[in-house]
C-alpha cells in the first residue's frame, strides 16, 4: 500500500458518532482501490474501504453497521 499526503477532515453528520470530526488519511493499494484510515482525536477508530457495488466495508474497527455508513457518505461527500 501507498500512503497518501492528502489528509482531509469529515464531520459526521448522523450515527452514534454525530458531531465528530475525523481525520481521513487515504491509503492507495495494489487493486487501485482506496482505503481510508479514519482517526478521531488522533487515534484510529477503522479503515473503510468501498466495494464494487458501492458498499462501504469495514477492513478493521468495530463500529456498528449505521457509524460505518455515516462516515462512507461523509466520504462520498467529500470525494465528489
Amino acid at each position: 500500500m501507498e500512503k497518501s499526503a492528502d489528509y482531509f477532515t469529515v464531520t459526521l453528520q448522523k450515527g452514534t458518532l454525530s458531531g465528530e470530526q475525523l481525520l481521513i488519511e487515504p491509503v492507495q493499494t495494489t487493486d487501485g482501490v482506496s482505503i481510508y484510515n479514519c482517526l478521531l482525536d488522533g487515534k484510529p477508530i477503522t479503515q473503510l474501504r468501498q466495494s464494487s457495488d458501492g458498499d462501504w466495508i469495514q477492513v478493521w474497527g468495530t463500529l456498528d453497521k449505521h457509524s460505518v455508513l455515516a462516515i462512507g457518505e461523509a466520504l462520498e461527500h467529500h470525494l465528489q
